[in-house]
């Protein structure tokens, strides 16, 4: 059945011709914002199918209205998150001469609204020379620490917010940084900042050593520290 996402809408019975935008399509039912005739402000209805029919040709001051209100970019993440993928990428990374990091990442989708904050930060922070890389939003990241074929360390990264994942190592043949969509949103900015750093100094430091600091003092100060929630005011 195709998602209604992102798709406007129209009530079959009524007489005022209401216009409404789709920004969540839960099969049957779907979440729709309208615009409230008295004040001009957006109202939020879950609504039936059966009483809506989509209009692709809705009035101008409608479009205009989900633009500024930014619920084109609510629809486009609910409509990627629709398409996620629930077969788990598996990342294999050198830990040392013998060992290596077994990653699996659980049900993925790469985000909008992530890559969004991704540029974002790139210009405020590395002057926009990070490459262009894929922004997932994930439900889970896994890993054992592995020595041949015998688990040295099971659930290794239980606690990981964030990761990121170079080209030569990629089951997507390109580099990419995924986050775990239960990430608070007062601290989505910073893991996202952690996992560009890396992609930053990497190959040179691969892990958190002073290198690795240094560069994200300074991300952190060119950013004001905003991200963690105390922008500078010096």
């Amino acid at each position: 059945m195709e998602s209604w996402t992102g798709r406007y809408v129209q009530q079959q019975s009524s007489f005022l011709k209401d216009f409404g935008f789709v920004v969540e399509d839960f099969g049957s039912n779907v979440k729709v914002y309208w615009r409230n005739i008295g004040n001009g402000e957006p109202d939020e209805k879950a609504m039936e199918k059966a009483s809506l029919t989509i209009s692709d040709n809705p009035p101008w001051d409608i479009k205009t209205w989900v633009e500024t209100h930014k619920f084109d970019k609510k629809a486009a993440e609910a409509k990627a998150k629709e398409s996620r993928t629930t077969e788990a990428l598996i990342v294999k990374l050198p830990h040392d001469e013998t060992r290596i990091q077994e990653i699996r990442i659980h049900e993925w989708y790469e985000s909008p609204r992530l890559r969004d904050r991704f540029d974002e930060l790139n210009a405020q922070c590395f002057s926009s020379e990070l490459p262009r890389m894929k922004t997932l939003l994930v439900k889970q990241i896994e890993g054992d620490l592995v020595d041949g074929t015998s688990i040295v360390v099971k659930n290794l990264v239980a606690d990981a917010g964030g990761l990121f994942v170079p080209q030569e190592h990629s089951p997507l043949r390109e580099a990419f940084i995924c986050m775990r969509e239960d990430t608070p949103d007062e601290y989505e900015g910073y893991v996202l900042l952690h996992e560009m750093t890396h992609a930053r100094v990497y190959p040179g430091e691969k892990k958190h050593g002073k290198p690795y600091i240094d560069e994200l003092t300074r991300a952190l100060g060119l950013n004001g520290w905003e991200v963690l929630g105390c922008k500078d005011k010096y």
